[in-house]
């Protein structure tokens, strides 16, 4: 018994001498992230106000507007408040908005009126970038199917009746990867057959390799 007290003595005094010991406590250490405007106005809106996890990302909650977007929100603590907001439309698009540090109440504003009109804001503090869908494409010859990431207008565009040639849909994809989405679904890798480099393009976006 002696020697087990003297033992768990011996480590609480390593934990407490300990500077590594200290720094994971304090980061996995819950503290109060929101004042009291912000509790109210969470409160108010039904998301969580409850305390952060350092260094955590804590999902707070989901708010729908009048016209029927949905927003949903996320919270980092360091301990400076961070803040990230999914915005789902009701034509289903979706976006995403990422903060600088500040009060979750000096951005919310700024969240509803992008949901609103989905106008972009010049504020650096509050970056908006659309969120990819994914189009999968078989080709007809080898079977290897590829995937792409791709806008909801993107998407539209290229589903039938398409409307736009694949070049001016997808100026992003090199054109080896973005052959399997021509009117022949073949994809790159079988039409370069001599040219070991726009394979290689091409082969960066398959999802299912059949070879």
């Amino acid at each position: 018994m002696r020697a087990q007290a003297l033992a768990k003595n011996h480590q609480h005094e390593t934990d407490r001498t300990n500077p590594m010991n200290n720094t994971l406590d304090a980061i996995e250490t819950s503290i109060p992230a929101f004042d009291q405007e912000d509790v109210s106005l969470l409160t108010e809106l039904g998301l969580a106000s409850t305390n952060l996890l350092r260094g955590k990302e804590t999902a707070l909650g989901q708010v729908t507007l009048p016209n029927e977007t949905i927003i949903s929100v996320w919270a980092t603590s360091w301990p400076a408040l961070f803040f990230r907001f999914d915005f789902q439309f009701p034509d289903s698009t979706q976006y995403r908005a990422e903060t600088g540090s500040g009060s979750f109440r000096s951005f919310w504003e700024t969240a509803t009126l992008f949901a609103e009109n989905k106008l972009q804001t010049s504020n650096d503090m509050f970056q908006v970038t659309e969120l990819a869908h994914e189009l999968f494409e078989r080709c007809l010859r080898c079977k290897t199917t590829y995937r792409f990431k791709a806008t909801r207008n993107q998407a539209v565009d290229y589903l039938p009746p398409r409307q736009k040639l694949i070049q001016h849909i997808f100026p992003e994809i090199p054109t080896a990867a973005r052959a399997v989405l021509a009117q022949s679904h073949i994809c790159g890798v079988c039409l370069y057959q001599d040219d070991t480099e726009q394979q290689n393009i091409a082969r960066a976006y398959i999802f299912t390799d059949a070879f």
